[in-house]
């Protein structure tokens, strides 16, 4: 395994480089999120941002020392579980079912790793950006399918689930306020 690819320890990866790559990865996420009209891309797509957000905010209930961080993460969980069901129900009954993945891909991975990397100081401060970023992306994928997206139920649960998305956004950059 190249040093590039091994999962970091707390505290053993420059802060700067790690952050960099979370808003490199959020610029990509919002580029793909931008292009996604096709139900199955879109649907792989929600799927593993949601498995990003359950697997992120189950880390900060474990390392944040913030009571608003840990409160906004255990929402984070329950309404992207929802989520999660509600797009796998209209999968399911539709004529020609979907799968959708079992893991994060690479952009998702790496975000984790990198939060999973972060120092006990700077934890909270890097889930909270994640967040903010993970949910800019996940707005620009619900809306670019509610207006361009190939079926009509997915269109009604990007309409469904914006505002829970706007809202979630609009919670991580109050918590990045000092």
């Amino acid at each position: 395994m190249t040093d590039q690819n091994k999962k970091p320890s707390p505290g053993d990866k420059s802060e700067t480089v790690s952050a960099v790559r979370d808003t490199v990865g959020a610029w990509v996420g919002k580029a793909l999120a931008s292009v996604t009209g096709e139900k199955q891309a879109f649907a792989n797509l929600l799927a593993m941002s949601d498995m990003y957000e359950i697997e992120s905010s189950e880390m900060a209930l474990q390392r944040s020392r913030r009571d608003d961080v840990k409160a906004f993460a255990q929402g984070m969980i329950k309404d992207h579980k929802k989520t999660t069901e509600e797009l796998k129900s209209m999968l399911g009954s539709m004529n020609t079912p979907m799968t959708l993945p079992d893991k994060p891909d690479v952009l998702f991975q790496t975000l984790l790793d990198d939060l999973s990397g972060a120092s006990d100081a700077d934890f909270d401060t890097r889930y909270i950006a994640q967040q903010r970023d993970a949910h800019e992306v996940a707005i620009t994928l619900a809306e670019h399918y509610r207006d361009h997206g190939d079926n009509s139920a997915l269109r009604e649960l990007c309409k469904l689930a914006l505002p829970v998305l706007q809202h979630h956004k609009q919670m991580a950059e109050g918590m990045a306020r000092p």
